[in-house]
């Protein structure tokens, strides 16, 4: 009796077996019948132009095969981004580049210099891109469209008011200093995540104390910070600006694009805007404004990178991956993207390019390096925040000449 219940016992873990593997066998067939290609995307971009392109980028990508598929899942914070990462329900992260590196310092985005160098990226691409993806000797993420914050000039309206086109830095503080004068604000049309004085504090960051290796001790304790002597002289020399009525906390006004029919009901004689991707296509009457060129030797316009296209480290080596990048950056798939209205950052598109301001925005992008980018993005938020509430202050008349101990105390108390 023994023996039979044993014989009937592994007779009935047998059956169990061959059915399980033949379901499964059925599940893989089935897969493999669908042939279906799956690329999931993890973003935590929620501006109009990003969402645009990325879902144009599905769409696309989709287009050219009906096994092609494009996921696209939405995080709000880290913590989410995380846990896509670890448990590989995603393939590829577009964000920017802080999210990157705080990423990257969890080891839950993979170096991308290989796939930059199979694609000859750096040779098809402005050095600008690739620099919003490296970090410490890495490359860890390939940015997309690149934004330049450009100054535009209307000479009609300025003639009125007899304002001349400024050729170098110097007479661009004359020509904002006359505007105080005369209470004319300058309208600064930008990314919404952005305020105006985390761009001022960058641009004068870039312009007079460039530090190479700031992003490198990102999250690090305040050691480096506090021991950075350079970054006062940032605030001591907005001050500057300020007491010589230059720039005050009237000098600029912040405008969504979808409030620029402003600048049509109401002309300006100066205004600053992210040159690049659709929201300014909106503004019918761009074509009375031209983009100022001023000298490269005493101006770096900032530029901004969005998306920064990053890889999840266990999808580095998936075919699928490696086609879906090798799609973006492919030059049919960024004249797809110029025709669309955006500026794109390919030199084989741009050098089809003939309108006048379009070309200058394309110089300042092809000069474009790491001292161009918003230095912003390479320190942590908590010290964003802190600055753009010291150069709040110092615009109000309160210098104190301890501006950065003070960034450093408030982050780090």
């Amino acid at each position: 009796m023994k023996n039979i219940k044993k014989v009937l016992g592994i007779f009935l873990i047998s059956l169990i077996c061959l059915n399980f593997i033949g379901c499964t066998n059925k599940k893989d067939k089935k897969e493999e019948a669908s042939g279906l290609k799956e690329v999931n995307i993890c973003t935590n971009l929620d501006s109009k132009d990003d969402l645009y392109l990325i879902n144009y980028i599905k769409n696309q990508y989709e287009s050219m095969n009906d096994k092609n598929r494009v996921n696209i899942i939405n995080f709000s914070d880290l913590k989410e981004a995380t846990y896509m990462l670890n448990e590989k329900k995603a393939n590829l992260l577009f964000t920017d580049r802080n999210s990157m590196i705080q990423l990257e310092s969890k080891g839950l985005i993979g170096e991308m210099t290989p796939i930059v160098k199979e694609e000859k990226l750096n040779e098809r691409y402005y050095d600008i891109v690739i620099n919003y993806g490296k970090h410490r000797n890495g490359i860890y993420g390939v940015g997309i469209l690149p934004f330049s914050m450009e100054i535009l000039y209307n000479k009609n309206v300025a003639d009125k008011i007899n304002i001349a086109y400024p050729k170098d830095i110097h007479e661009l503080f004359n020509v904002f200093k006359k505007l105080n004068e005369k209470d004319i604000e300058i309208p600064v049309t930008m990314p919404e995540n952005i305020e105006i004085n985390e761009l001022l504090f960058s641009i004068i960051f870039n312009n007079i104390t460039f530090e190479n290796n700031i992003d490198e001790f990102y999250g690090s304790s305040d050691k480096y910070y506090k021991d950075s002597k350079d970054i006062q002289k940032v605030f001591e020399y907005i001050n500057y600006l300020y007491k010589n009525n230059i720039i005050t906390n009237k000098t600029f006004k912040k405008m969504g694009f979808d409030n620029l029919k402003e600048l049509q009901e109401k002309e300006y004689p100066l205004f600053i805007a992210a040159y690049n991707g659709r929201g300014l296509n909106k503004f019918e009457e761009l074509y009375k404004y031209q983009l100022l060129d001023l000298n490269k030797n005493s101006f770096k316009n900032i530029i901004i990178v969005e998306p920064v296209v990053c890889v999840n480290t266990d999808s580095m080596d998936k075919e699928e991956v490696k086609k879906f990048i090798k799609f973006i950056y492919s030059e049919d798939f960024q004249q797809n993207l110029s025709q669309q209205g955006f500026k794109t950052a390919s030199k084989a598109v741009n050098n089809k390019t003939t309108e006048k301001n379009e070309k200058v925005f394309i110089d300042h992008i092809n000069y474009g390096n790491k001292r161009n980018m918003m230095i912003n993005h390479s320190i942590p938020e908590e010290i964003n925040r802190s600055i753009e509430k010291i150069v709040t202050k110092i615009l109000k008349g309160q210098y104190t000449g301890e501006e950065w101990k003070e960034v450093i105390k408030s982050t780090y108390k």
